[in-house]
């Protein structure tokens, strides 16, 4: 079904293919640069490449042919609990960093101590709470163990797989929904990450949950505004990427549902969409109101420090990333308008050289998205198995310039198939994570949060390469 086009929608479309392009060509290029200097032998670096691609087409090939639609999910479900199962089974990753100080508040909770919530870090980060309680719940139900914690990442990791299997379906075709779900489950960083009590694997799957309703019914139903605005906002008390998730949903109904406007449309989306907003903050307000109620809390669950990112974000010097020299010159300040007052004069004059500032953009650009998911970092640095790192490293630089090449192919078959159920949501939030993430603190981990983005328009670019091939072949 191709959908009717205004000049607004029609810019936009054809933005985001040239966007799409332009960025998977860029990352390829930059992620090569971080990949080579890994491999003293580039014949290996080459052979491993190209055995990846063909055992990626053949397996994609196999699992549409030979497996039914029912024995796909349980085999994708088998091998993802397999394979993560192995992993923490045989790495006892221990939490650090903010990870252990919201498991530690966690078991004070069980506790019945709640004094933590008045701490600094959570007096700064009150938005933890939310993971924080999660995290005390299930150890709670189900006993104080890390190990708990850990089989709940495998859950909702999974659960992210499935839920790309029925996205790419939908937006694709069912061969295109099985080739994406698995590559996802045995994309190296997602195992790897989930010996890491990171709050991503829950919030991922809470949004991209709410997306799949997205993409399934687009408001149109009378029920599933009530679902989206309760993922999101559920999702945002777990990990605070809410407000961009939303703001990616209006943008994508306003230019391609709303447009163009006509009283009786205008009127059926734009209702839903503002129902989809209310619950989405009545959610936070609630989550909120019952930990100030407690006494947890003194303040609603929000960021007390909201330009701190953009500080560590624009710090030249450190590419934009986490450092010990800010965090500690901005603690000298009370937290409020002091801070704020500081944290806003250091901004101001972080981005008063543009020319320095151009060039901290392409750093962060070419790191972020090209640089090695730091998952082996926190899984493996902590217990010092440095050589298991170096070997995780060098696959998830394969996979994931594999993934690049197949995505790259997906946005070329965009040009010319423009449907109501092509990516333009999906292409939007990346296109939004990507501006977001130049000015804001970066770390390769935070990939993770879009990372399901990359695979539905992989699971594509796969179908129609080995479709090509198939082609080619009969011709012969």
């Amino acid at each position: 079904m191709v959908f009717k086009t205004n000049k607004i929608s029609w810019f936009l479309t054809n933005s985001l293919i040239v966007f799409g392009l332009l960025f998977f060509c860029l990352i390829f290029v930059t992620s090569m640069i971080y990949t080579l200097p890994l491999f003293e032998n580039k014949s290996i670096l080459v052979i491993t490449f190209l055995l990846s691609i063909i055992f990626v087409l053949a397996a994609s090939y196999l699992i549409n042919k030979y497996l039914s639609r029912k024995f796909f999910l349980f085999f994708l479900i088998a091998l993802g609990f397999i394979i993560r199962l192995m992993w923490i089974g045989k790495i006892n990753t221990q939490p650090v960093s903010d990870f252990i100080v919201m498991y530690n508040a966690a078991i004070n909770a069980i506790n019945g101590d709640f004094s933590f919530g008045m701490n600094e870090y959570f007096g700064r980060w009150v938005y933890q709470l939310g993971f924080t309680f999660y995290q005390s719940f299930i150890l709670n139900v189900f006993g104080d163990q890390l190990l708990i914690l850990k089989l709940f990442n495998i859950f909702f990791n999974i659960g992210i797989g499935i839920i790309i299997y029925l996205i790419t379906s939908k937006m694709f075709n069912e061969e295109s929904g099985r080739i994406a779900s698995f590559l996802y489950i045995i994309y190296l960083p997602n195992v790897v990450l989930g010996s890491v009590l990171t709050n991503q694997h829950l919030s991922t799957f809470l949004y991209f949950l709410g997306i799949y309703f997205i993409v399934k019914y687009c408001l149109k139903d009378n029920y599933s505004w009530i679902l989206i605005g309760l993922l999101f906002g559920l999702g945002n008390i777990i990990r605070p990427l809410g407000s961009f998730f939303l703001l990616g949903l209006i943008v994508y109904i306003v230019v391609y549902k709303m447009l163009p406007i006509k009283k009786k449309t205008i009127i059926k989306y734009a209702s839903k969409l503002v129902g989809v907003i209310v619950i989405y903050l009545l959610v936070q307000n609630i989550a909120s109101y019952a930990l100030i109620s407690a006494g947890v809390s003194e303040k609603p669950l929000s960021n007390q420090d909201p330009y701190w990112k953009f500080v560590v974000g624009l710090n030249h010097e450190k590419n934009g990333m986490w450092n010990k020299i800010d965090s500690e010159y901005v603690q000298q300040f009370e937290m409020g308008e002091e801070r704020n007052r500081v944290e806003i004069e250091m901004i101001k004059e972080r981005i008063s050289d543009k020319t320095e500032l151009f060039s901290l953009l392409n750093t962060k650009f070419q790191y972020f998205w090209g640089g090695v998911d730091t998952a082996s970092h926190w899984s493996l640095v902590n217990i010092n198995k440095l050589e298991l790192k170096e070997v995780v490293d060098k696959y998830e630089r394969i996979n994931y310039l594999l993934l690049i090449i197949f995505a790259f192919i997906s946005v070329i078959s965009l040009v010319k198939r423009k449907e109501i159920y092509s990516p333009w949501l999906l292409l939007i939030l990346l296109g939004g994570y990507f501006l977001i993430h130049l000015i804001i603190e970066i770390q390769t981990r935070y990939r993770y949060d879009i990372m399901p983005i990359f695979f539905v328009l992989v699971g594509y670019g796969v179908f129609i390469s080995y479709q090509f091939i198939a082609r080619m072949l009969k011709k012969e």
